[in-house]
């Protein structure tokens, strides 16, 4: 953090020495031991920047609207068969008389 054009404080950036060292707490988030980590070596911190996100949008929008419509037939489908039974129900219904 820089004020006045001198830096006031420092953030402490850290990587896990093995992977394997973390546990999954849930969330995205990790624990490791203390002893597991090391200072990063190469990895930046840049203030008042967004962070992107590893998806793209319009991507994520076609596999979206391209599952709302196998979803819509298969709604269809389930409705088509419901009245085949319900039409079979009557028909056996009629006969049995």
């Amino acid at each position: 953090m820089i004020e006045n054009g001198l830096p006031v404080a420092t953030i402490g950036l850290f990587e896990p020495i093995s992977p394997s060292t973390l546990a999954a707490l849930g969330g995205g988030l990790f624990r490791a031991p203390e002893a597991a980590m090391q200072a990063a070596a190469t990895s930046v911190i840049h203030q008042g920047r967004l962070e992107s996100a590893n998806v793209v949008m319009s991507d994520e929008m076609i596999a979206m609207m391209a599952a709302s419509r196998q979803a819509e037939g298969g709604a269809r489908l389930v409705q088509f068969y419901d009245q085949l039974i319900g039409q079979a129900i009557t028909t056996f219904s009629r006969s049995g008389k």
